[in-house]
Order: structure tokens, then C-alpha cells, then sequence
């Protein structure tokens, strides 16, 4: 492995020169595989290494969770069960993982400070991630939004929650207090949600709304592209539409777009393939009811108040405003995407004329610019 620690080429041995200077293992043929990550597991829970014993059944998730609290006081302490399983999964290829730990009113922060404990001793063999999780309910444990709080100062990585209805049965007041919490301390969030049907579906909207306007707020950009697109025309087939979407003319359009302070959210779908955002609110309008049966490489399409900047030709259910030059993904190009998750971006219009200049460019950067800041 190379000191960057990423692999740029596989190429047979015969072919592939002098070994390079450093540390080298013997693999006898074997390929050589990023490590594995489990970023759901529970190690305070595990039964791993212990007799054997059937299965608790319970009829809902509240009764699961009550007969799982009944048996916690019978095992083991946390740390030789989470131990053993976190040395199983190692051996296995596992090298980073996020556990849950249990907080309430029950066990306190015990299993907590065992993990860390845990996290302390397998620092060199596994990365692990922490969440609070309240999985008896905040509301209806009184005194574990306090115990929340602690284990967040004491070294807990994540913000738990648990069906805000179903376990604890008032939605608003559950958010409140683990969006809350996470603003506190700068922390993420990572929720249980077991609510079915039209609850789960209104949970999951509320809880897409507040990370979007609520106070967790993404760490400052440490770059920002400019990125040259040619709107309209040939280019941009819908932006006319897009317009009267968004009530404004299509000059207004492209300037709102071209202004706005956008970041990369994600990359992915199609390798490399940016989504980007956020518009203003006024461009919250859905995707189309029908595809467009084809937007090409460069594609800016617009949809849900983002925007995607295609890699490659696509099918797709978002309005095309503009294209770009800009190519994120081309696999023979160091590095292959250039755009990482949580860059800023600024687009910058230019002609149908000066588009084609950029287009032929060999480095697929049409003329983008990268700004490194403060």
C-alpha cells in the first residue's frame, strides 16, 4: 500500500516494476480490499461468546425493548461482550463500525464509558463511532435527556432517537430534544425509526426539514468551484419551465441560480455524480411525472430545491436547465473526481459559443476554477 494509502493501479506482477521503498506483506495471490464498515451494530447488546439461549420473543417493538431491559442486568458487563464481538468482526475485514449504546435511567452511562473503554484498547485495529441511544423513549424515562447530555460531554459521537410516536409518543417534543441536543454539542444524528405507514412517512419529512432549516448547520467550506454553464437554448431545453416553476423570468432564473450559496450534499447514484444544493424555497417544485428520455454528460437538472450535474448520459425525471463542461468522473484523470461532499460551488454563465470552447478541453474541467479558502 502506498504511504497516501490509496491503491492508483492494479497491474500484473510481472509488469508492475521494482517493489517501492517501505513495508510490504507477502499476500500469496490474494487481492488486497478496502476494509469493511458496519455502521449499524449494537456491542453493548451482543450475546456473542455467551451460552447459547432462545429467543425472547415480543409482540411489538415497546415489549422487545421491555424484555430486553429486564435480561440486562443478568449479563456480563459490556466490555468483554462488546470485546469479543469486535474482535470477531476484525478478523473479519471489519475495520470501522458505529455502535449504539443504550442510555436511560436503567444502566446510566455504564455501557457508554465501557465503550470508550473498549474504543481505547482497539484503537489500532478498529475505528468506532458512538451514538446515545435513548432506546427506552426520552419522554417516557424521565431524567435520560439529562443522561443524553452527559454522554455527549463524556465522548459519545452521535445523537440517538427512537420512534418519536411509537415509543414515546409526542413526535415534536422527541425532535425537540435530540435536535437540541446535537446543536448543543455540534454533533450528528442517527435515528431508529420503526413507525409505520403515514406516521413514519410524516417522521421522516419532519426530520428532513429540520436538518435542512434547523440549527445544524454544515462545517465552512474549505473549497469553492466555479463552474462555467451555458443556460438555455440547446443547453438548458427547460428553462423556460423551470422559470415559471420558480415564478420568476428566465434571466432571474439563471441569475438565482448563479447566486445562490450551494454545496456539494453528495456524490453519488452514477459515479461521481454530484447532488447539489440548496435553492431557495421557491424552487422546491417536484421532479416530472414522465422522463426525460435523455439529458447529456454536463446536464444541470433541477428538482426539490437541488440540483444534479450529470456524469454520464441519463434518463431522468429533473428539468435541464444548462450544461456544463465540467466532467466529474473521468477514470483516467488524477484524481477521477475532483468535486468532494461539502465543497461550495458557484456557477458561472457563459455563451453556447463559449461552451463549446471549453468542451474541448482534454482535462474535462471546462474551465472550472477552484478557489481554496481561509
Amino acid at each position: 500500500m502506498p504511504p497516501s494509502g490509496t491503491v492508483s493501479r492494479c497491474e500484473p506482477s510481472a509488469s508492475a516494476g521494482p517493489a517501492p521503498e517501505g513495508p510490504a506483506e507477502p499476500c500469496a495471490g490474494l487481492a488486497v480490499l478496502p476494509g469493511l464498515a458496519d455502521s449499524h451494530i449494537h456491542l453493548d447488546k451482543t450475546l456473542w461468546g455467551l451460552p447459547f439461549e432462545a429467543h425472547a420473543r415480543g409482540g411489538t417493538v415497546a415489549e422487545r425493548i421491555a424484555l430486553e431491559r429486564a435480561r440486562r442486568p443478568a449479563l456480563p458487563p459490556v466490555y468483554g461482550r462488546g470485546m469479543a464481538l469486535a474482535r470477531h468482526i476484525a478478523a473479519l475485514g471489519t475495520t470501522r463500525v458505529r455502535s449504539h449504546v443504550d442510555i436511560d435511567t436503567q444502566s446510566g452511562l455504564s455501557g457508554l464509558h465501557d465503550l470508550l473503554r473498549l474504543r481505547e484498547a482497539l484503537r489500532d485495529l478498529l475505528d468506532i463511532e458512538i451514538v446515545a441511544f435513548p432506546q427506552s423513549g426520552i419522554l417516557r424515562d424521565p431524567g435520560t435527556a439529562a443522561l443524553m447530555d452527559a454522554a455527549l460531554r463524556e465522548g459519545a459521537d452521535l445523537v440517538g432517537g427512537l420512534d418519536p410516536a411509537g415509543i414515546d409518543g409526542d413526535p415534536a417534543a422527541h425532535l425537540d430534544i435530540v435536535f437540541g441536543l446535537a446543536a448543543r454539542h455540534g454533533k450528528g444524528i442517527d435515528i431508529h425509526l420503526h413507525d409505520p405507514g403515514a406516521q413514519g412517512l410524516a417522521e421522516l419529512e419532519e426530520i428532513a426539514l429540520r436538518t435542512v432549516d434547523g440549527p445544524l448547520a454544515a462545517p465552512a467550506p474549505q473549497r469553492r468551484w466555479h463552474i462555467p454553464v451555458a443556460f438555455g437554448g440547446n443547453h438548458g431545453p427547460q428553462l423556460a419551465e423551470v422559470a415559471e416553476l420558480a415564478g420568476t423570468r428566465e434571466e432571474e432564473a439563471v441569475r438565482q441560480i448563479c447566486a445562490a450559496e450551494l454545496r456539494v450534499l453528495a456524490i453519488g447514484f452514477a459515479p461521481g455524480q454530484p447532488y447539489i444544493g440548496l435553492l431557495p424555497e421557491r424552487w422546491n417544485f417536484p421532479r416530472m411525472s414522465a422522463l426525460n428520455p435523455e439529458v447529456p454528460a454536463g446536464a444541470l437538472t433541477i428538482a426539490v430545491r437541488q440540483i444534479v450535474m450529470f456524469t454520464a448520459a441519463s434518463p431522468t425525471g429533473w428539468r435541464q436547465v444548462g450544461r456544463a463542461a465540467f466532467r466529474n468522473f473521468l477514470p483516467g484523470r488524477e484524481p477521477p473526481v475532483p468535486l468532494r461532499a461539502g465543497d461550495a460551488i458557484r456557477y458561472v454563465p457563459v455563451s453556447a459559443d463559449e461552451y463549446e470552447t471549453l468542451a474541448a478541453a482534454e482535462d474535462g474541467l471546462g474551465g472550472a476554477t477552484l478557489e481554496v479558502l481561509g
